[in-house]
């Protein structure tokens, strides 16, 4: 990773990493899920992952990353809550061999193994061995072959060009652009690569509207290694580890993905790691994040739904943004909007609803369990309804979310860093939202309520940083064209994102 150091990573907050996530993803799947108490994150990049899911339960989380600059914007969020957030900034075999360290219920790596050399794979399935309880779960996600198969021999060219071609004087960034630039030239000699290859132009064509220091960590790492799933699986299994799912539901989800003749191959064969890796193929899978258990415990129906029936439900999306349509490797499929309509209805008020008393409420109005069930994950895994555990979090974990998001919006808004999360121990997770969303939001802290009231203050923000709205990718040039952008904008806040904002205690 040595030609990434140094450049910050982006500002993400991925739910796979959530307690509440995993433990409802197991518990659909038919496994039972371990209670999370003490967890860990290796090579957390800037850490919002880590502080917020630190702050929004009573569970203790640990991480450590090699990164100074990281690992101190992590130690600054969470400095006010450090007894459930301890942030290292140490390479992963000195961590491994740190004595304070305990056992873990959770361990999790987003990306890292794509990046990261064999030794460094060594050293983290040594920790896993020695660090992870019995029963706990392992969350680890990578890049994949075969989807990246056709596109690794330019990720090797644009490493190569920017090992040849570094100045002095030239940034790691500007050396990046010059990279794509070399590449770009190299396409358009029209080569036989990319005749039997032609997607390759698609692809770095997406690569444009993508983060540069993004970039820089995915193509120009020395180690990137995308692998099969059952490379990975070498690696886990001697371990003890089991298998046991995709960390988004919808991965699982055969119809959407598979065709009649996929699903009737994959059925004939019964190892459950060599058809994963056969599955793969057909979807042509670019990238994984996957569930593991050490020791991983079937659940009965009955099992299943007791475990289900421990969680409750909150949607966290307007009703009428829920979008009721499903992506897949074979396309867009509807949802029934007989089913998932009334399912939307029931919560639209946003009030926090026990698991088996929607199911319940649903049968009420005729739909039947199966499909209430269906809905229920499958608005679950694309986001829109959060899944809460049945631990009571204290109200001083509710003052440190507080304060967590009051730090966020500062960073977000004041020195303009693209951080769209904010925490909520209601559902001990996070939501999305945009920067001028954030500034609504505390304003709202600071008493100005009215459409006109947050509109003003929205534009004095701007205005003080030097910046103008962009709509539509025009940047806004007058003060009135700001003010009635921003008034539609608080409207819209009003209406629709302050109700879900008190429902998550983010506002009062």
């Amino acid at each position: 990773m040595e030609k990434s150091r140094g450049i910050q990573y982006t500002y993400g907050y991925y739910s796979a990493m959530n307690s509440n996530h995993a433990r409802f993803t197991l518990a659909n799947h038919g496994v039972r899920p371990p209670k999370i108490r003490s967890a860990c994150e290796l090579g957390f990049g800037q850490g919002l992952s880590l502080v917020i899911n630190s702050a929004v339960t009573n569970s203790t989380w640990i991480g450590s990353d090699i990164e100074p600059a990281q690992a101190a914007f992590a130690r600054k969020l969470s400095s006010h809550y450090q007894n459930r957030c301890k942030i290292f900034n140490e390479s992963f075999e000195k961590f491994s061999d740190n004595p304070s360290l305990e056992q873990f219920d959770f361990i999790c790596l987003h990306g890292v193994w794509t990046w990261v050399s064999a030794s460094d794979r060594k050293v983290i399935c040594e920790f896993i061995d020695k660090r992870l309880k019995p029963g706990g779960l392992l969350y680890i996600s990578y890049n994949t072959l075969p989807g990246w198969a056709s596109f690794m021999p330019l990720q090797k060219l644009i490493a190569l060009f920017s090992d040849n071609n570094r100045a002095v004087t030239s940034s790691q960034l500007s050396n990046l652009a010059e990279s794509f630039k070399f590449v770009d030239r190299l396409l358009d000699t029209d080569p036989a690569f990319l005749k039997v290859n032609p997607a390759i132009k698609q692809k770095m064509e997406s690569m444009r509207g993508q983060d540069d220091a993004y970039l820089i960590h995915e193509y120009l790492a020395a180690d990137f290694t995308p692998m099969t799933f059952d490379e990975v699986a070498r690696w886990l299994t001697p371990l003890n580890m089991n298998y046991v799912c995709s960390a988004s539901i919808t991965d699982d989800v055969s119809v959407m993905h598979l065709t009649e003749a996929h699903q009737k191959f994959l059925a004939e064969i019964k190892e459950p790691i060599f058809r994963e890796t056969c599955k793969d193929l057909m979807v042509n899978k670019t990238f994984r994040s996957d569930y593991w258990i050490k020791g991983a415990e079937p659940l009965s129906r009955a099992g299943i739904e007791r475990e289900l029936n421990e969680f409750s439900l909150l949607l966290t999306h307007h009703s009428l943004d829920v979008k009721l349509e499903f992506k897949g490797t074979l396309g867009k499929a509807n949802a029934d909007e007989a089913v998932y309509r009334p399912l939307l209805d029931l919560l639209s008020n946003h009030e926090v609803k026990g698991y088996r008393e929607v199911i319940h409420s649903m049968m009420e109005r005729g739909i039947g369990e199966t499909k209430a069930a269906e809905a229920i994950k499958m608005l679950f895994a694309s986001g829109y309804l959060a899944a809460i555990g049945d631990e009571q979090n204290s109200g001083a974990v509710a003052e440190d979310v507080k304060k967590l998001n009051n730090k966020i919006m500062d960073r977000s808004i004041n020195d303009e860093l693209k951080i769209e999360f904010l925490g909520s121990s209601i559902i001990g997770g996070a939501c999305l939202f945009d920067r001028i969303t954030q500034m609504h939001i505390r304003s709202s802290l600071s008493g100005q309520k009215t459409p006109k009231e947050l509109a003003e203050s929205a534009w004095e923000t701007v205005k003080s940083l030097g910046r103008r709205i962009k709509k539509e990718s025009k940047t806004l040039q007058t003060e009135k064209e700001n003010l009635e952008y921003l008034a539609a904008h608080s409207e819209k806040f009003l209406i629709k994102s302050a109700p879900i904002c008190r429902a998550l205690g983010i506002l009062e």
